[in-house]
C-alpha cells in the first residue's frame, strides 16, 4: 500500500493500528518526558547556583537556559497533544494534532543544530564568517520543515529535504568543530595529549548530535517503509528524547563550567626551578569541548625571584658584624 494514503488534509500521518500499540507508545513517551523534567530541573539549578554561584553571569548560561526552557515548552505542548489523543481513546483526535507534533519536533531540531552552529561561533573566536553556510542551511531547513506540514501530499515528500538539510547543518558543524580543535592543539599540546583531547571532543560532539542525526534518519526510513506504525511512533517519542538529550547536555555543560570555577579558586600550582625562578602554566583542559571554546593556548608565565644570602663577614669599623647582601 502507497504511504500517501495515510496522508490527510492537514498532512497527519497516523495510521491505523491497536490501541495497546498506541498505550505501550505513549507509555515510553511519559517515561522520557519525566526523566526530562528531572534533568531540566538539575541542569537549571546547576548553571545558576553550581557554575555562577561566585562568578558574573556567562552569556553561554543565558543561552543554555533560554534554548532548554524552549525545549520544556515544547515537550510540554507535545505531551499535553498526546494526553489530549489519549483521553479520546487514541484514534479520535484531531488531524491538526499530527500537524503541530511535527512542527514541534522541526522547532526542536532547529534548537539542537542552531546550539551547534553556536559552539562553531565560539570555537572560532566569534567569527561570524565561518557560520554562514551553516545559518543559511538551518533557515532553509526550518522554512521546507515548517511549510511542509501544511502542503499535504507535495509536503510530505518535502519533508525529506528539511531530513536531508538537518543533518547536512550537523555534519559540517561538527566537522568544523573538529577541525578547529585539532588545529589549537597542535599549536599548544603534545601529541598524545592532543589525541585524547580530540577523542574527547568527538564524544560531546556525538552526545550532542547523535540524537537529531539519529532521529532523522529514524523519520526518513519510517516514512518510506512504515507510515501506519513506525512514523507515528517516532513521532511521538522522538520530541521528548531529543529535549531530554539536549536537557543532558545542558547539565554536563554546567557541570564542567562548575568544576573548572572551583579549580581557578583553588590558584595555581607553583613548582621551584633549578636557578631560582618560579614558573606558573595556564594549561588548556581537554576535558571537554568547552574548554576549547573558552582557552585557545597554552600561556607560560615566568615570575623572577630575588635570592637573599646572609653571610657571617669579618667585622669592619662601623659596620655590624651580620650584615646581608642582596644578589
Amino acid at each position: 500500500m502507497a504511504p500517501t494514503e495515510s496522508l490527510d488534509a492537514f498532512g497527519g500521518f497516523a495510521g491505523p493500528a491497536s490501541k495497546q500499540f498506541y498505550v505501550a507508545t505513549f507509555s515510553v513517551e511519559v517515561c522520557v518526558f519525566a526523566a526530562f523534567l528531572i534533568s531540566y530541573v538539575i541542569g537549571t539549578w546547576c548553571l545558576f547556583f553550581c557554575a555562577q554561584s561566585k562568578h558574573p553571569l556567562r552569556p553561554l548560561t543565558v543561552v543554555l537556559f533560554v534554548a532548554n526552557t524552549v525545549m520544556l515548552w515544547l515537550a510540554v505542548a507535545h505531551m499535553a497533544l498526546d494526553a489530549c489523543g489519549a483521553v479520546r481513546g487514541f484514534t479520535e483526535g484531531p488531524p491538526l494534532f499530527d500537524a503541530i507534533k511535527f512542527v514541534i519536533y522541526v522547532l526542536e531540531t532547529l534548537i539542537g543544530s542552531s546550539f551547534m552552529i553556536y559552539r562553531l561561533y565560539r570555537v572560532y573566536s566569534r567569527r561570524w564568517r565561518v557560520i554562514i553556510i551553516p545559518s543559511v542551511l538551518l533557515v532553509a531547513a526550518g522554512i521546507i520543515g515548517i511549510s511542509s506540514t501544511f502542503l499535504g501530499v507535495p509536503g510530505f515528500y518535502m519533508s525529506a529535504g528539511f531530513y536531508s538539510l538537518e543533518l547536512m547543518v550537523d555534519v559540517i558543524s561538527s566537522i568544523m568543530i573538529l577541525a578547529r580543535v585539532k588545529e589549537i592543539g597542535c599549536d599548544s599540546q603534545p601529541t598524545h595529549a592532543r589525541n585524547i583531547q580530540m577523542w574527547r571532543v568527538i564524544e560531546a560532539l556525538v552526545q550532542s548530535t547523535a540524537i537529531t542525526s539519529a532521529a532523522s534518519m529514524s523519520l526518513v526510513i519510517t516514512f518510506v517503509n512504515s507510515t501506519y506504525i513506525g512514523y507515528p511512533t517516532c513521532l511521538n517519542v522522538l520530541p521528548p528524547l531529543i529535549a531530554l538529550v539536549f536537557s543532558l547536555t545542558v547539565l554536563r555543560i554546567a557541570l564542567n563550567s562548575g568544576r573548572k570555577a572551583t579549580r581557578s579558586e583553588s590558584g595555581h600550582s607553583w613548582g621551584i626551578s633549578d636557578h631560582g625562578s618560579t614558573m606558573a602554566t595556564a594549561e588548556m583542559s581537554s576535558s571537554t569541548l568547552e574548554d576549547a571554546e573558552e582557552k585557545e593556548f597554552t600561556l607560560p608565565i615566568y615570575v623572577s625571584t630575588t635570592t637573599i644570602v646572609q653571610h657571617d663577614l669579618p667585622t669592619h669599623p662601623g659596620f655590624s658584624s651580620n650584615t646581608i647582601h642582596i644578589y
